[in-house]
């Protein structure tokens, strides 16, 4: 079985210079790589999977919401994975975390 990693980025991911660079060197090495980023993307999806998270999300005015969106988009979307055994952030980062759900 391969060894899995999610990458969540708060950008494009298709269109990001970085992300796919460093996703396609991890699934190049045998990685299988979920990506988790904003939709919209106007270049050609990648080779691995990439999820996009709500379209609300990246008109939310409110950077804090955006983010409480983006987080909450992120947990839904790695819970439908297949196989992938779900951390919810709160188990993540601790029971002392400021981002709140």
């Amino acid at each position: 079985m391969k060894r899995r990693i999610g990458i969540i980025s708060p950008s494009v991911i298709p269109d990001d210079p970085c992300v796919p660079k460093q996703d396609d060197l991890l699934a190049n090495t045998g990685w299988d790589v979920i990506a988790i980023g904003l939709p919209g993307h106007r270049s050609c999806p990648p080779g691995w999977r990439c999820l996009a998270v709500d379209e609300k999300l990246a008109i939310a005015a409110d950077a804090n919401y955006r983010l409480q969106l983006f987080l909450k988009a992120c947990d839904r979307a790695i819970a439908e994975v297949d196989g992938a055994r779900h951390v919810s952030r709160n188990e993540a980062v601790g029971s002392n975390s400021q981002l709140g759900d």
